[in-house]
């Protein structure tokens, strides 16, 4: 996972150098989080054991692993203009991959469409 964090790292630093984007122009992280609320917090976990069980994260963790899939492959696609990367991650969605594979052909191309002003890489003769 490092490997590929350095890997995208390296991307996203070409894609910035190309754009004449200096570090001086990116937003800074805010490192001061808000206090987290204890007895709050205790709280919700306790409802949500109530309400739901055991069966949570097993169910949830999926979604999670699912979500996180597609915005790897959303990530890639917008740094290498692949529009095939864009195709997987809308199929590896966990809403948009339950539609029909056609369908989803269908909304990746009118995506990539409407928002072609605001992402150049992929309007690159196909």
């Amino acid at each position: 996972m490092r490997s590929i964090r350095r890997l995208r790292s390296a991307e996203a630093k070409d894609v910035f150098a190309r754009r004449g984007i200096g570090v001086d122009q990116l937003a800074t992280a805010s490192p001061a989080l808000l206090p987290l609320n204890e007895a709050a917090e205790a709280d919700r976990a306790a409802r949500v054991g109530q309400q739901f069980g055991a069966a949570v994260p097993g169910i949830l963790g999926e979604y999670a692993r699912r979500v996180a899939v597609s915005q790897e492959l959303t990530v890639a696609a917008a740094l290498s203009g692949d529009r095939t990367l864009v195709f997987e991650a809308m199929l590896a969605d966990p809403i948009a991959g339950r539609l029909p594979f056609e369908q989803v052909e269908s909304m990746t191309t009118e995506l990539l469409t409407a928002l072609a002003p605001w992402l150049p890489q992929f309007n690159r003769a196909r």
